[in-house]
């Protein structure tokens, strides 16, 4: 199965992709926050031991 998470937003088709019970992709969901998201996760890669 191949998804695209980050690749051109305008062809996926609808918001929300479901994956599994109780799993959901909600695409477009965080695109207004994503540097503060990807920041939040380099703060968390530089603390995990190398």
């Amino acid at each position: 199965m191949t998804m695209y998470l980050f690749g051109n937003l305008d062809e996926v088709d609808g918001q929300r992709e479901s994956l599994e019970a109780g799993a959901t992709i909600l695409r477009r969901f965080a695109l207004q926050d994503d540097r503060v998201l990807f920041s939040a996760v380099d703060g968390v890669v530089a603390q995990a031991p190398g």
